[in-house]
Formats: structure tokens, sequence, C-alpha cells
């Protein structure tokens, strides 16, 4: 999946429903992408296809391009919340489908939020760089959360995930991971790759192939050099697995940016 692009921002404005609201303005389909963020009140999102969603204080809804629906909120008490509305390049969205997501960091998103439709109303030189930056923000704390691995292992593998992040490139048998954990190594194995959906081994060559391809296309390092600095002593297996995760050489895939054409990144786990 590639990675999102917001090509336009087109509002980001707070607004207060009053009670009873009702709305079929994208009855008919939606012509941009949208983020809502409940903060107080109670509403109902009827969809085009008969489900519907209900968000609440604290909620995030997003809405994409071409989804149908009419929003109604409680007779008895006013829909207060913030909309940003967007393109995005292509014909992806953040997700295939609504998403209503209650938040693990409300309070930070609120605030991200906030920020983002002052800007956009005050619009002060620049204001349009700091709302796209504020928006990416936004989306990588949607992205995060609803994609999250699993929390049910998350606390005991963590141990072994920093240390992965921290040393990914030296030369170090796996085997101590399940030790930091204080797991047997066939219980962390397999809790790691159901929370990752990669191998500990797998998740190391991501991160030094990722690496890797930063230090080649930064024009200072050959490919040897690369290979050593990335935890690859061996040049040769180093270039056959750049080839097997990137689908190009090292040679081919520093041509590739020069020539403008390097392919988009995997999305990170």
């Amino acid at each position: 999946m590639r990675h999102p692009v917001v090509n336009n921002i087109i509002l980001a404005h707070h607004f207060v429903s009053p009670p009873g609201w009702y709305s079929d303005e994208y009855a008919l389909a939606r012509r941009c992408h949208g983020i809502v963020y409940v903060l107080e009140g109670y509403a109902e999102y009827i969809l085009g296809n008969g489900s519907h969603l209900h968000v609440r204080p604290g909620e995030c809804l997003y809405m994409p391009r071409g989804c149908m629906y009419t929003t109604r909120c409680n007779q008895e008490q006013a829909f207060a919340h913030m909309t940003v509305n967007f393109d995005l390049s292509g014909p992806e969205g953040l997700f295939p489908a609504p998403v209503r997501q209650k938040l693990n960091t409300p309070v930070h998103f609120e605030q991200l939020f906030t920020a983002l439709v002052h800007h956009w109303s005050v619009r002060h030189p620049y204001y349009y760089e700091r709302c796209m930056g504020i928006l990416y923000e936004m989306i990588y704390l949607l992205l995060k959360e609803r994609r999250a691995p699993g929390s049910p292992y998350m606390a005991r593998l963590k141990p072994a995930r920093l240390y992965l992040d921290e040393h990914f490139r030296e030369e170090f048998p796996l085997g101590i991971l399940p030790q930091l954990c204080g797991l047997s190594e066939t219980y962390f194995r397999r809790i790691f790759q159901k929370t990752f959906h990669e191998t500990p081994a797998e998740y190391r060559r991501r991160l030094r192939i990722a690496c890797a391809g930063d230090l080649l296309l930064s024009g200072q390092y050959s490919i040897s050099e690369t290979a050593q600095l990335c935890g690859y002593p061996d040049p040769a297996y180093f270039s056959r697995i750049f080839r097997q995760t990137m689908g190009l050489s090292p040679s081919q895939y520093i041509r590739s940016n020069a020539a403008g054409i390097l392919p988009p990144p995997d999305e990170e786990s």
C-alpha cells in the first residue's frame, strides 16, 4: 500500500450542530476525504449500505471520498465537533471504508485538531504549510492507533522491540531477545510473529535494508561501506538480501532514484 499523500486541504472548522440537526450533504457521495473529532454530544451517521456509525466525545471518524451517508444528532443535545476535509493522491484513502476510532491519545489528537482549525481560521503567513504539517501528524496518529499491533503482547515484547530498534545495525544473536523479555524462545517467537506479522529476523532485516537505502541515496557511501554500516560484512550477501527485499540491486536502486523512478517505500509495521 502506498503512503498517503495529501494534495490539498479544503476546509478545517469547529462546528456546533443544534439539537436534532440533520444533514444529507453527502447522501449522494463525498467528493473528498474527511476526519471528524467529537467534542460534545452524540451523532449517528447512516451509511449508504444501511449500516450505522455512532460517535461520541473523544472519538474520531474517518470518511473516505465516495462514501454516501446522512447525519443526525441527538434531539436533546448539540453536537460539537471539528472537521477537516482534504484530498489524497490516488484512488486509495487512509482506509477503504468509513472508520470510527476510539483514540488512546484523545488529548493529543484534540490539541492537534484545535491547532489545525486555529491556523486555518486566522490564516497568518505560511498557515497552509503549518496546517499540512499538523494534518500529517493527525493522520499518523490515526493510522498508528488503527493499525497498532495487538496490545495483549506489546508490553511483554517491548524490551525486545526496543533492543532491535536501537541495535539493528549490529550483529547479535537473536536468541538474546526472548531472554530480555523473560520468555521461552518458542513462546517469544510465536507471539512476536503474531504481533508484528514478521519474525525477529525479518524485523531486523527490514530495518537494516531501509537504513541501507537511505545511506545509498545519500551518495556518501559505497555499496561495500553501506553493507558494513548496516550489519552485513559480506557485500555480496548484502546485495542479494537488498534485491530480495527491494526488488532492485543496490546499484539499480541508486540509478532508479537518479532517474526519478524510485518505487515507493513499503508500509511500516
